[in-house]
């Protein structure tokens, strides 16, 4: 009988050794996690937690969502960030702070830490790490990784993303995030402080509706990789009966 899979997520901050005052901003970081609710708590096997430095992990049973996380992560932590930069400075670095995803699938061997995402070993974890330093080196934002045969259609889909992310400054990812989370144009260009009209045309430029679709098929995909083990675990007690 199968052993139940977990998605495996280790986020790490990219170019980290370059900001300044990296204890004020891993103080920022690690506040983060405390605002973003987007994962049912049944889903959340092991609660997020910063591990070194400016890296991070957590442990879920389901990969809905996990878009949103991460517009939400990056947004709320550019916000608090961006405060405290010139206008000069924010046009010079376009996006302030960039987060990089692995993502891993498999079991976990080890007891499970609903607290804190530590002290836990098993392919999941492999798998995650394996992710994320692919990332790293082919100089990605998303990457996957479960032995299964998913993966390179899902990391394809996740290349696209790749490539069109690099396009976006840090206003675009505000307008588009905004406008996921079913805010009018005129209440973006309200908040932001800018026109509408140059809303609109960010949002025509901008592949957003093909940018959503991606991403819950991308989730939809992971939810199969993890639901494959459960389903063939059903199938065996049917089976035995």
């Amino acid at each position: 009988m199968k052993q139940r899979k977990y998605l495996v997520l280790i986020g790490d901050i990219v170019k980290s050794r370059q900001i300044k005052d990296r204890a004020h901003f891993q103080e920022i970081f690690k506040s983060q996690f405390k605002h973003i609710e987007v994962f049912e708590k049944h889903n959340i096997t092991s609660s997020f937690t910063v591990t070194i430095g400016d890296e991070f992990q957590g442990v879920l049973n389901k990969a809905s969502n996990l878009f949103k996380f991460f517009d939400d992560l990056e947004y709320d932590l550019n916000l608090v960030l961006s405060k405290e930069h010139t206008a000069n400075e924010l046009e010079k670095t376009k996006q302030l702070y960039n987060i990089r995803y692995g993502i891993g699938v498999g079991i976990i061997t080890t007891k499970i830490n609903k607290d804190i995402a530590l002290g836990m070993d098993g392919p999941a974890f492999y798998n995650a790490r394996e992710s994320i330093e692919n990332a790293r080196k082919n100089n990605q934002k998303f990457c996957f990784v479960s032995g299964s045969e998913k993966d390179a259609s899902i990391n394809v889909l996740m290349q696209w993303l790749n490539i069109e992310n690099k396009k976006w400054n840090f206003r675009k990812f505000q307008i588009v995030k905004l406008y996921k989370d079913a805010w009018t144009q005129k209440q973006i260009a309200e908040s932001l402080g800018i026109s509408q009209p140059a809303v609109s045309k960010i949002l025509k430029n901008a592949p957003v509706e093909l940018t959503i679709r991606t991403e819950k098929l991308i989730e939809n995909e992971i939810n199969k990789v993890l639901d494959k083990a459960k389903s063939f675990q059903y199938s065996m007690v049917a089976e035995s009966d």
